[in-house]
């Protein structure tokens, strides 16, 4: 069965898609929507078009003054006076336009940044560096927590670096190869190794066997065969990689400590916004109905998060940003291969989670490119109930009920 349906409908995540290029999408998923650009974005386009519809009657209202009323006050004595009476009317008219125009721009942005502030508490850690590792939180998890959200290609590679690190996966390189530090490289091997899997999370072993099991033959695989075979559907599966990477970021967020680092909000507010922005549609070609439009949309769309960071999430953030300080002032991590893993270990693994190895983060992406995205992503293929014809990469166990998933959700938890 798919995990995707039940996981984000439990956890009440936010998730939009955006292109990627080539015709492709990815999906976004966000947590507070802190960071969430798009949104911002967004609402600023829907305040250009709330502002031309609205100035419509003011544009009219400005050429009547001054090309039908102003002729007529030729043979008045007064006209220097009745001319400048003209302009401060249309000059107060312009006021009144811009003052509703920003007040309820500003309004939203001053709101939102006093809402966050107030929501989210500050670090109660002083520490400027840090050597070792915050806590058992995994590479994908540290790139979801600190990028609110973000289960990305690069969180794909990180754990399958992570994982040969940990001895779960052994790299095996071609002798001939030896001048070669490129990670995935055709002629390297990723051989599953004889450490138990027991304390693997689902997504963990979801990679074993989605790469070593899917393109590979249950023991090893090479990475020309994995970048064959992400290019074509999964016969085994009956799935294509970009559906079977959907999957996969689910079973990343099912294992991440949501709870723990986010406390949920309070949602009343949101009606009221949306009042407002249905008012506002009704009356948009008002100044007043597209003031109240701009500020409905506005605070429903930026200032009301589904969760905010707790204080245990602010001060985790903390902790993994200062190991990251130290790699950047301490290390050269931005010039590292994944191939060299081997010598650095967890740092490398983690630098890449962080943003820090620039050039391992490009070559995994430039590995995984585009194939792991979706070309029609739509809310429906999302929700799907579709299972696979065959194989194992699917617990065959059907999640009818949240309190199924719900203990499940916490048995990932205890391995953390």
């Amino acid at each position: 069965m798919k995990y995707r349906k039940h996981v984000f409908e439990y956890l009440d995540v936010m998730w939009y898609t955006t292109s990627s290029g080539s015709k492709k999408s990815k999906q976004e998923i966000i947590i507070t929507g802190r960071k969430d650009k798009k949104r911002h974005f967004l609402w600023l386009i829907l305040c250009f078009f709330a502002i031309t519809i609205s100035q419509v009657d003011s544009f009219f209202l400005n050429i009547y003054i001054l090309v039908f009323l102003t002729p007529s006050f030729e043979i008045d004595l007064n006209i220097k006076a009745n001319l400048i009476l003209i302009l401060l009317i249309i000059f107060l008219l312009l006021l009144i336009n811009l003052v509703l125009i920003i007040l309820p721009i500003i309004t939203v942005l001053f709101k939102r940044r006093f809402l966050y502030k107030k929501m989210e508490p500050k670090s109660t850690k002083v520490n400027i560096y840090s050597r070792e590792l915050p806590s058992k939180l995994r590479p994908a998890h540290v790139r979801c927590l600190l990028h609110d959200g973000k289960i990305d290609g690069v969180s794909l590679g990180s754990t399958i670096i992570d994982l040969v690190d940990r001895g779960y996966l052994e790299y095996i390189k071609n002798k001939d190869n030896k001048d070669k530090l490129i990670f995935f490289h055709e002629d390297i091997k990723l051989r599953v190794t004889n450490k138990s899997q027991d304390d693997l999370l689902k997504y963990e072993k979801f990679i074993i066997e989605w790469f070593i099991f899917g393109y590979g033959n249950g023991t090893e695989v090479s990475a020309k065969e994995v970048n064959n075979g992400l290019k074509k559907r999964l016969s085994k599966y009956n799935l294509d990689s970009a559906h079977i990477f959907l999957e996969w970021q689910a079973l990343v967020l099912m294992s991440f400590p949501i709870d723990k680092y986010y406390k949920k909000l309070d949602q009343t507010k949101y009606s009221r916004h949306l009042i407002y922005e249905i008012l506002g549609i009704i009356t948009i070609f008002t100044k007043i109905g597209a003031a109240l439009f701009m500020y409905g949309s506005g605070m429903r769309l930026l200032s009301n998060p589904k969760r905010a960071l707790n204080q245990e999430g602010v001060d985790e953030i903390y902790s993994w940003l200062t190991l990251k300080k130290f790699l950047k002032d301490f290390s050269d991590m931005e010039n590292k291969t994944a191939e060299m893993v081997k010598i650095w270990d967890f740092y490398l693994t983690y630098s890449i989670a962080l943003d820090i190895s620039e050039v391992a983060s490009k070559e995994i992406e430039t590995f995984f490119g585009d194939n792991i995205y979706t070309g029609t992503l739509s809310r429906a293929m999302f929700v799907s109930n579709t299972t696979p014809q065959s194989g194992n990469l699917y617990d065959e166990k059907q999640i009818k009920t949240f309190e199924v998933l719900q203990k499940e959700i916490e048995e990932e938890y205890k391995k953390l």
